[in-house]
């Protein structure tokens, strides 16, 4: 990954680039440009966001799949993200989400995922994609009724 120079925001932040990773292994490259960088605060924490032209085509999708992820990272001026794609990486725990009111859809396919807890602050919420995890315990999420959502098939009866 080149070094990228941002005075404005963090030094050191480097911009992704899996592009040879990506046709090495055969995988559709990510659609979305961002820069990671370390959080000085929470080290071992990516912080993730995007430059305005980055962000303007679609200020409120964001694309994270296939990006070797081992931990929700910190994302940085996206608090009006409605969709967020973190598919296909590493992810063992959910974390550093709850600024995310407006996200209606989060989807979590094929991660190392464990436990479902720490979602109480996403009240726009709607869709939570979960398959390919390792879920042992959920907790935390609001009934559907209290969403205004159609209860699931299975509670019906």
């Amino acid at each position: 990954p080149a070094a990228v120079s941002n005075k404005k925001r963090l030094s050191h932040t480097k911009r992704l680039s899996l592009s040879s990773d990506q046709s090495v292994l055969g995988l559709p490259e990510p659609t979305t440009s961002v820069l990671f960088a370390e959080s000085p605060l929470h080290p071992g924490v990516p912080i993730v966001y995007r430059t305005p032209e980055e962000k303007s085509p679609n200020p409120d999708r964001l694309n994270l799949d296939r990006r070797h992820l081992s931990v929700c990272p910190i994302l940085e001026g996206e608090e009006k993200l409605r969709l967020l794609n973190l598919q296909h990486n590493s992810i063992t725990r959910l974390q550093h989400l709850n600024g995310l009111r407006q996200l209606v859809f989060l989807d979590l396919y094929d991660n190392f995922v464990r436990e479902i807890s720490g979602l109480e602050g996403l009240m726009s919420l709607r869709v939570l994609m979960l398959g390919k995890n390792r879920i042992c315990k959920i907790s935390g999420l609001r009934s559907p009724g209290e969403t205004g959502c159609a209860r699931p098939s299975w509670e019906s009866g």
